[in-house]
């Protein structure tokens, strides 16, 4: 299969009918079903399962998509790192309460991101295990192709395809050019992997408790970070049938962005291209993964990077990158793809049916509803921005979409005091992150359906499911909101300057 790589164990690349053969071992069949658009299939368990100070156990395993849409590997296999957390307050016989998968942003594994196993501070660094204990949930963290332990393509190994705005920021300077001057993923094959971890998802629900079709939602609840939600968001408007809830941290949502892949395909903004499209990977570097803010905390906000978790962060990162080493003499580092999104924009949500309506089980699919709870940072500068600061489609502005939902009766945004983009390591937001999240997941386990059932119970979501509030950060109740997201120091100072770097 064209466009498929493959590492053995001297780490040399083999793609095309080499990969199939796994580096030179016998020709593996064809199986019939690689016909298709694709198929998915549990295919391994690599970890018999891990503990954090007794929570919730976690299996990792892969899924398969068949006839990849990734632009370096198109009609290859991509096979996608899912990690299944499984509560250990879960009661005998008891089905878990909900489905969740989780999508994480552009630069940083799911893994880091969800699942960090950590005892600085106080641990507890791992949102999905908070969610799979406390929710009695079962939890599945993806990997996009070419991130974490998902696969790598074959450009993702010559260590001249960084971009060369990366390079000046992890190495002082530009060390190559690119031999593949393309980006990776885009939204095509990223609906198309998540697609298939929904599915494999349901089934594996519908076998552990063949009732959860009849009895509840039969659908999972989508949680996107920071740019996970230009894949969870666009997914759950194709497909509301699939999609019970939406839960966007820090979402990156640009309202001017582009509906459809441009064809021919052009960079939103060429002059942006060192940094976001000219090249098929971008770096990390310990002292990247977490820079300090570019101007002070508000008084009052204890500082935003937690400086005690680095080490386990960076170790973590290390655990999951393939290729440390890959280029001479700059030390350790972590990669990730580029990628190019459509389909995630103020009218394309403001138009959208189902987003942030009452989730009506048994309803046809035009009337399914999909409450949106949003969780955001006052000091998160990236969300909301003034200026263009990205690459290319506009600045990016959370409160453009949450007014592109709100009052639609399920529509709800969380603002948390001092909190930035990194929330989910941040002292001590982390833990109202946790809170407020876990008491909404919580409101979809009272549902009964379908909705013509006379035993019909809807979903009880805090304050109804609506509106807006700000989290203190003296950890008072969530307070209606009074004002515009862009009152702090930091961020009028933010917007002044017109930072470029996000």
């Amino acid at each position: 299969m064209v466009g498929m790589a493959l590492l053995n164990a001297n780490r040399r690349v083999c793609f095309g009918p080499q990969a199939r053969r796994g580096c030179g071992g016998p020709a593996l069949p064809m199986r019939a079903y690689e016909r298709r658009q694709w198929e998915i299939s549990r295919v391994r368990e690599t970890s018999p399962g891990s503990k954090e100070a007794g929570m919730a156990t976690s299996t990792d395993s892969s899924v398969y998509v068949l006839n990849s849409k990734n632009r370096s590997n198109y009609g290859g296999t991509a096979e996608i790192a899912i990690r299944r957390i499984r509560p250990s307050t879960l009661p005998p016989g008891k089905p878990p309460t909900a489905q969740i998968v989780m999508v994480a942003g552009r630069t940083i594994p799911a893994r880091v991101s969800f699942d960090l196993l950590s005892n600085a501070n106080d641990g507890h660094y791992s949102w999905a295990r908070e969610i799979a204990d406390r929710c009695q949930a079962e939890v599945w963290i993806m990997e996009v192709q070419c991130m974490g332990a998902s696969n790598r393509v074959y450009a993702m190994s010559d260590f001249t395809n960084i971009l060369k705005g990366e390079q000046i920021k992890a190495f002082g300077r530009v060390l190559y050019g690119p031999n593949w001057p393309y980006h990776l993923n885009d939204s095509d094959s990223e609906w198309q992997e998540l697609d298939a971890v929904v599915d494999h998802v349901r089934s594996e629900a519908i076998k552990e408790n063949p009732n959860w079709y009849s009895e509840g939602a039969g659908r999972v609840i989508l949680i996107g970070y920071s740019a996970g939600a230009y894949v969870v968001g666009p997914y759950a408007m194709q497909n509301p049938g699939k999609v019970w809830a939406l839960l966007l941290l820090a979402p990156i949502f640009p309202p001017n962005g582009p509906a459809d892949l441009p064809r021919p395909f052009a960079a939103p903004d060429p002059s942006r291209t060192d940094r976001f499209y000219g090249a098929p990977m971008g770096v990390h570097t310990k002292k990247t993964i977490w820079p300090e803010p570019p101007v002070p905390q508000p008084q009052g906000c204890l500082p935003e990077r937690n400086d005690y978790v680095i080490d386990d962060l960076w170790a973590a990162m290390m655990a999951n990158e393939r290729t440390p080493n890959l280029v001479p003499g700059q030390g350790e580092i972590a990669l990730y793809p580029t990628r190019f999104w459509w389909g995630w924009n103020q009218k394309l949500v403001e138009t959208n049916p189902q987003l942030g309506k009452e989730p009506l089980g048994g309803a046809p699919t035009s009337d399914i509803g999909i409450p949106v709870l949003i969780i955001a940072g006052t000091e998160d500068v990236l969300i909301r921005a003034k200026a263009d600061s990205t690459d290319g489609r506009g600045p990016f502005s959370v409160d453009h979409l949450y007014r592109a939902i709100a009052g639609r009766g399920k529509a709800m945004m969380y603002d948390i005091e001092c909190a930035g983009h990194n929330i989910v390591w941040q002292d001590p937001s982390r833990h109202k992150l946790h809170d407020l999240s876990i008491e909404w997941i919580r409101g979809f386990a009272n549902y009964v359906g379908p909705v013509n059932s006379p035993a019909y119970t809807p979903v009880r979501l805090p304050h109804g499911g609506s509106g807006r509030y700000l989290v203190p950060r003296n950890g008072g109740p969530p307070q209606p909101w009074e004002g515009p997201a862009t009152t702090s120091s930091s961020l009028r100072l933010y917007r002044d300057l017109r930072l470029s770097s996000p």
